[in-house]
């Protein structure tokens, strides 16, 4: 936890499950998606939150649904939707996209973004 910020470690938290997991860490056909409701960020980014973060080298990532139920969408389509995105990386080993209304769009920057993709690859 950044104290100052308020706000877990994206990167802490990858590694904090990997930790608590090293079999699955280490099994080369598995892969990690931890989930919290705290708000996070990652170190090195210049963003202000983040709803998700994943390290493609290690098969792992982290969801957050602290920003999730914001207005009017169901917070539960979001969240598939982060996790589908996931999925399609890390486990299908898919590119992400500069298609604004395909799941692995690569400028899911919010919730604005995040209501406008599909649930598909």
């Amino acid at each position: 936890m950044n104290t100052e910020r308020r706000q877990l470690v994206a990167g802490k938290l990858i590694a904090s499950v990997r930790h608590e997991l090293p079999k699955l860490a280490n099994d080369p056909n598995a892969l990690l998606i931890g989930f919290t409701t705290a708000d996070m960020y990652p170190v090195g980014e210049n963003w202000r939150f983040a709803l998700g973060w994943r390290v493609t080298q290690v098969r792992a990532a982290v969801v957050s649904t602290a920003r999730m139920d914001l207005q009017e969408a169901r917070p539960e389509i979001r969240l598939r939707k982060m996790v589908t995105k996931d999925i399609g990386i890390l486990y299908y080993g898919l590119p992400q996209s500069s298609n604004p209304h395909s799941v692995l769009y690569n400028r899911i920057l919010g919730i604005e973004e995040l209501d406008a993709v599909g649930e598909q690859f």
